[in-house]
């Protein structure tokens, strides 16, 4: 099952629903039905806060939501939500992504739960 995702227009994969990322790293599944799908390529706001070998990093250059300008005591972002925010973002948005591949692994075999061992440790285990 995939959706189109509202601004790219592109295939939305349930293992790259910047909706279901949210609602998953936030605890908020009616988040799912009242927004529309969107892909996490057209969500820099949230998938700039995965970090994973598996992922390719994001920056969003908007001001009001570039996670580098957060940690300046002067942001409203950190004097709203103080200064571990960005790390309490990197660990809801990383973890709810991790959930979403382990569960969708079948559709997408890009990802990987355990990853390959290097040549070099398998002669060694030997």
């Amino acid at each position: 099952m995939s959706l189109e995702c509202y601004q790219c227009k592109k295939e939305v994969h349930r293992w790259n629903d910047a909706t279901v990322l949210h609602a998953i790293a936030w605890n908020e599944p009616l988040f799912i039905l009242l927004k529309h799908a969107k892909c996490l390529q057209c969500s820099p706001s949230r998938s700039q806060h995965i970090i994973h070998p598996q992922f390719e990093p994001v920056v969003d250059d908007r001001p009001e939501f570039d996670k580098r300008l957060w940690s300046d005591p002067e942001s409203d972002v950190y004097k709203k939500h103080g200064p571990e925010f960005i790390e309490e973002c990197t660990m809801r948005y990383t973890g709810a992504w991790v959930v979403m591949q382990e569960k969708y692994k079948e559709e997408n075999p890009i990802f990987e739960t355990q990853p390959k061992k290097k040549e070099n440790d398998e002669r060694s285990n030997n």
